[in-house]
């Protein structure tokens, strides 16, 4: 926590002994891990210790079992867990007391919509971001990939902007003056919509 102008430690999770890659919160204050072993963990405060947290593991009966997950994204109500093996959504829901570790309050499914161009074959989504105009950049080993709806809910998908940028090897960054910052090799900002 900092304290003035300076960061002190204060405690370390308690059951959390896994790499962890990626972390991010959600709208209840509630953070979600992505680690190399377990793939994603739910981490919920009791109090205002740090170190009084309950942890929940996705596994198999919530759609994430064997799956190297690279990270996961919030965009509203909607949770995408972005995949190995394509892109999977689910619907949020709050953190629930004394829920067994195979809960399926939350399950992670393939996303028809979004997701579709990632799933036959199955490709490793690496990262995706909200356009700030109803659509996504999404990372994949194929490339980067610029998607939105149209009016029937119908997915379009353009790669234009980003012919000669490889597939970033970190966070996108949306600017607020426009465009997009891709790490990797190199550091690329590229508007789409330029």
């Amino acid at each position: 926590k900092k304290i003035g102008n300076q960061w002190i430690y204060v405690d370390k999770l308690k059951g959390i002994t896994d790499n962890i890659r990626n972390i991010t919160t959600d709208q209840y204050g509630d953070i979600w891990l992505v680690s190399d072993v377990r793939g994603l963990i739910r981490a919920h405060f009791n109090s205002e210790s740090p170190a009084d947290v309950e942890v929940h593991y996705f596994g198999k009966k919530q759609g994430a079992d064997e799956l190297k997950v690279n990270r996961l994204i919030f965009d509203k109500e909607k949770m995408y867990l972005l995949t190995s093996k394509g892109l999977l959504q689910s619907t949020m829901q709050p953190w629930q007391e004394n829920v067994p570790e195979d809960s399926d309050a939350i399950v992670f499914s393939p996303d028809l919509i979004i997701g579709k161009s990632f799933q036959n074959p199955p490709t490793n989504v690496q990262e995706m971001i909200a356009d700030g105009k109803g659509g996504f950049i999404i990372a994949a080993d194929d490339g980067v990939t610029a998607l939105s709806l149209d009016k029937e809910g119908q997915t379009k998908t353009s790669t234009y902007a980003f012919r000669g940028v490889d597939s970033p090897d970190g966070v996108f960054y949306r600017h607020p003056e426009g465009g997009f910052w891709l790490p990797g090799k190199g550091l690329f900002r590229v508007d789409p919509w330029s």
